[in-house]
Order: C-alpha cells, then structure tokens, then sequence
C-alpha cells in the first residue's frame, strides 16, 4: 500500500508520547514498550517505503532529462567536431610549411578569440611485465625493489588468547608471553532489538 505524498510531513512531525522519567518496571510496561517499539519501526518502514518511491519517481525524471541533454548536445558537439578537425588539417598544414621553410623553431598552436588549438607532446604509452621486470631488477637493480613486510594480523589472531594481566586485558601468545604494540579496550556489551 503506496503512502501518499502528503502524509510524509505528518509522519516525519509526530513526535514521542513518553516522556523523561517513563521507566519499564514490570512485565505489562516492558510489553507496552516493545509495542512502541514495533510502531515505530512500521513508521521507519513506511518513511522508507515512501522515500524509496519517490527516489525512483526522481530518478526517472533525472534519467529523462539527462537524455535530453545528451540529445540537446548532438548538434553542438557535431560543430564542434567538424569545426576542430578543419583547425587540425589548418594547423597541420602550418607545421609542414615551418619544417619547408627550415625553421629552427617550430610553432604547433594556433592563437585564435575563443580557443587555442594546438598540438602538444604526449608521453609514450607505458605496458609493463612487472613479473618478468621484477626478476630483471633482482639480477641488474636490486636497489628499485620495494620490500614491505606486512603483519598477517588475522593469522596471528587465531594463536593468541586474551588475558587479564595487572588489571589489564592483554594478548598473550603461545609462548605465554604478552603481545607488546596491541592495546586492548574493553566495551561493554551492546544492546539489539532483534
């Protein structure tokens, strides 16, 4: 059952009937609060539900305007396009005549109103073999080799028991020694509905 939109103000206003100094004492007040308990999470359901809904109401409205702004661009970027590749012949063109002509320095942009077309150096493509590099580097270059020792905390974990020493709660390992560099924290127990 759909919850119309209107009553999303209603629920997210209604406010907690208890107030402060309201304890459970018995076993009809512990039941009286796991009924509230229960309405509320309905409610949190139902925001839920509600918000959901309206996400996707949304969602489909943003979806819908971004492929109107894709189909809105297709002219522009067509010009655009047409428009750069003419620039890039033009300055292509350009270049050629500046190697013709023996300059020593050759200029690749173009200085224009709006725009500075140019052709700009780009760094080689790099693919690496880093397992075949790694052994070539053991063998010429040992130096560029990085060696990061790692703690296997989860492995180590399993070996360790938790004791009490000097009224702190400590690992101790197989050896019956404590684990130096770990502290534990006690917290208290935490507290779950379900």
């Amino acid at each position: 059952m759909a919850i119309p939109v209107e009553r999303l103000d209603d629920m997210l206003a209604e406010k907690n009937e208890v107030t402060e100094g309201w304890a459970v004492t018995d076993l009809k007040s512990a039941v009286w609060a796991d009924e509230r308990i229960h309405d509320a999470q309905v409610k949190i359901h139902e925001i839920e539900k509600l918000a959901e809904e309206r996400i996707e109401s949304l969602q489909r409205k943003i979806e819908v305007v971004e492929a109107w702004r894709e189909e809105a661009k297709k002219p522009y970027l067509e010009t655009v396009s047409f428009f750069g590749g003419k620039l890039m012949l033009y300055l292509q063109q350009t270049i050629q005549e500046q190697i013709a002509a023996g300059k020593k320095k050759i200029t690749k942009s173009l200085k224009l109103p709006f725009n500075k077309p140019a052709f700009k150096a780009k760094q080689p493509e790099i693919k690496r073999d880093d397992a075949q590099l790694l052994i070539w580097l053991e063998a010429n270059h040992p130096e560029y080799i990085e060696h990061k020792p790692t703690v296997k905390w989860a492995e180590l974990k399993k070996t360790l028991t938790q004791a009490k020493v000097d009224g702190k709660l400590v690992y101790i390992d197989s050896n019956g020694q404590v684990v130096p560099h770990v502290e534990l924290t006690e917290r208290p127990d935490e507290f779950t509905l379900g």
